[in-house]
């Protein structure tokens, strides 16, 4: 069985902490090969059966878990150290004492001569009661890692994230953080000045102070329009498309328009009354729509039928109405001088209008009249003898 087990001097340095107050330093690892025989390792033992190497703890700590503490303690073969098998491990104070022991699994440590190069790492680990009781020496100059745990770090992506932060911000950095010079990449400083005589490639003569020129001085002179510069076309063409999409498509009055800016100042903001509102005809804040007008009245009229007969200046028919209404006088005519007289509401609209208009090629004709009234409504024949038949449909409001 593989496992680690305190020697009884290890259980008794351990155990005197309470009285003496002196925690057991731990500062050796060391390996053996047992001299070839594995062998199961007891707490009588003061020394490893064959010891082959001893090295410094690399690392160490105590863990609590729960009641008890569990000692970790970690030791590292360096590439350089082997050319044996191993089989036990030790562990041993500063005062040389083995602390605990344990057996392994039999495995060779090669050297580099052998032809291949590998760390090897130990670890024992234990279990007490007073993490106070252990304390473990590390040399710092001891304290290694494994070709394992250096590639482990180097594919860590969150490793040293904040000297990598550091690296690409100072990389990003385009102001100059090195603080380079004019003179240092070879150009000329801000503010220098130069001598005439030392300006090479000087034209010979110049032109004078204050000069001008006229088109015909100035070959090429038609002018062209380049990235400076666009047409009214091109303009256009840019803007289009670039107006707020939200203010076109506001439809709540954005620039607060008046009724009297539209011509609508003297229309009254009213609704379109309902069907049973125009039926009711009682609203005074509604508009009716002309299937609403039709609707309403008919849905509040009555027609009734009247008929007569008229002679010279004869009464044909006397209508009256508490509503009014309106009459559909139809009426038929023998002959030219007939004519008619209508009084609506007590004002003679029609009075004795010969029906020559309505009489043609001496044949009788029939001819309908609208008349809208608002309480009575008298039709009288007038004009030379000749007969003249009514008929009259009335429709009253109720």
């Amino acid at each position: 069985m593989y496992r680690t087990i305190l020697t009884k001097i290890g259980r008794s340095k351990i155990g005197n902490f309470v009285l003496t107050q002196q925690p057991v330093l731990l500062k050796h690892f060391a390996v053996g090969d047992s001299q070839g025989t594995p062998y199961t390792p007891t707490e009588d033992q003061t020394a490893l059966k064959n010891e082959k190497y001893r090295v410094e703890i690399s690392k160490a700590e105590v863990l609590p878990q729960g009641d008890i503490n569990k000692v970790s303690v970690e030791a590292i073969l360096a590439s350089s150290v082997g050319g044996f098998l191993i089989n036990e491990v030790g562990l041993f104070d500063e005062a040389g004492d083995l602390i605990a022991i344990a057996r392994q699994p039999e495995r060779f440590k090669p050297l580099t001569d052998d032809g291949t190069t590998s760390e090897m790492k130990f670890i024992i680990e234990f279990y007490i009661s007073n993490a106070s009781s252990v304390q473990i020496k590390v040399n710092p100059s001891m304290i290694v890692i494994t070709q394992e745990d250096l590639n482990q770090h180097n594919s860590d992506q969150q490793a040293h994230e904040d000297i990598r932060n550091s690296i690409k911000g100072h990389i990003q950095d385009k102001n100059n953080p090195h603080a380079v010079t004019a003179v240092q990449i070879g150009a000329a400083a801000e503010g220098h000045k130069h001598q005439y005589n030392e300006i090479e490639n000087l034209p010979s003569s110049f032109p004078p102070a204050s000069h001008t020129h006229t088109k015909n001085d100035i070959g090429d002179f038609e002018h062209n329009h380049d990235e400076r510069y666009y047409t009214e076309e091109e303009v256009n063409h840019l803007l289009l498309g670039k107006a707020p999409s939200g203010h076109v498509d506001d439809r709540n009055n954005p620039h607060g328009v008046t009724e009297d800016q539209v011509g609508l100042g003297s229309v009254q903001n009213y609704p379109v009354a309902t069907e049973e509102e125009a039926l009711a005809g009682l609203a005074h804040d509604r508009y009716l729509t002309p299937y609403l007008m039709a609707r309403a009245a008919r849905g509040n009229m009555r027609t009734r039928f009247v008929s007569g007969r008229g002679v010279s200046n004869a009464v044909i028919a006397h209508i009256t109405s508490a509503k009014g209404g309106v009459a559909q006088i139809h009426y038929q005519i023998h002959n030219s001088l007939t004519k008619l007289k209508i009084t609506c509401d007590g004002i003679v609209i029609l009075d004795g209008a010969p029906m020559v208009t309505f009489y043609e090629n001496n044949a009788r004709t029939q001819n309908d009249i609208w008349i809208y009234y608002t309480s009575s409504l008298v039709i009288e024949h007038s004009g030379s003898p000749g007969a003249l038949n009514v008929e009259i449909f009335v429709h009253e409001y109720v």
